[in-house]
């Protein structure tokens, strides 16, 4: 396995974790509901983003360390950079660790 540590787009970082913080700032924030509200629909109730946001946080975990241990398999010496970044990002990340896992 190449052992270089790859960075995704800024742009990923951008729009995943600016994804992430809205929604959990309308989720669990009476401003940030209230906006949406205002803004957007009432048709969505409140609970509908929490339960995105935890479920959104639940995937992440699980690639963060699936991420990790691929990388530790691979005998990568940035397991943990790997695992981080990916529990941070998801999707961009773990498909830049699995194509250099199949090199």
């Amino acid at each position: 396995m190449n052992s270089d540590f790859r960075i995704p787009h800024w742009g990923w970082w951008v729009a995943i974790i600016g994804g992430m913080s809205l929604t959990a700032w309308i989720g669990f924030s009476a401003t940030g509901f209230g906006l949406w509200q205002d803004w957007i629909t009432t048709a969505l109730p409140q609970a509908i983003f929490q339960w995105i946001f935890w479920l959104a946080m639940l995937a992440h975990v699980g690639e963060g360390g699936y991420a990790f241990w691929l990388a530790r398999r691979k005998s990568s010496p940035h397991a943990l950079r790997w695992g981080l970044q990916t529990f941070m990002l998801g999707y961009p990340s773990l498909s830049l660790l699995q194509q250099n896992a199949e090199q």
